[in-house]
């Protein structure tokens, strides 16, 4: 049967390398977490290439039928003979401003939208950072922990049957200089 210094350093080794696996498990963690936030990053990136286009789409949609409907008041107006002047005149300007200001709240929109998708990629890039951090941290704890065992488990197996604890210390008959009357 092994003696008990075998046993503790093999509990030893198990120790470290459930340090060491864990340590490589976070890491992977973290590294599945950075590629969740890549594919957040580029979807939201896309997203607002879509609301873009779309907000494209929808203005000069509204463009056009403010156009279409200018010229049906134009035709109107003429159909009745009244002339280009006065409310007439006036009535077209403010359909004209209507139609502006329709354009400006979707754009205003569209801005927004844009505005969401752009704070989202900067809340995945930010926690791709963590997870980069993390990652690199794990793995370095894990190297430092399977290490501190090691060295913690040599101390303890080989080293303290040479180094007896202070009070195990043998008093010697001399007297120290260096001490105030103490025996070394």
């Amino acid at each position: 049967m092994p003696d008990p210094v075998t046993w503790f350093v093999a509990g030893l080794a198990m120790k470290a390398v459930d340090i060491f696996v864990e340590s490589r498990q976070t890491k992977a963690e973290a590294e599945f977490q950075e590629e969740i936030a890549e594919i957040n990053i580029e979807q939201a990136q896309a997203d607002i290439a879509w609301v873009e286009k779309q907000t494209g789409k929808a203005v000069e949609r509204h463009r056009e039928a403010g156009e279409e409907f200018r010229g049906t008041q134009r035709a109107v107006i003429g159909h009745s003979a009244a002339k280009m002047a006065g409310t007439p005149l006036m009535i077209m300007q403010e359909t004209q401003a209507k139609i502006e200001e329709d354009i400006l709240a979707i754009e205003e929109h569209g801005a927004y939208q844009v505005s969401g998708y752009e704070s989202q990629i900067e809340a995945y890039k930010a926690g791709k950072t963590y997870y980069e951090g993390l990652g690199k941290q794990a793995w370095l704890s894990g190297l430092l922990g399977m290490g501190s065992t090691f060295l913690t488990g040599y101390a303890q197996t080989y080293g303290m049957e040479h180094w007896p604890t202070f009070g195990q210390r043998k008093k010697t008959t001399y007297e120290d200089p260096w001490r105030l009357g103490g025996y070394y």
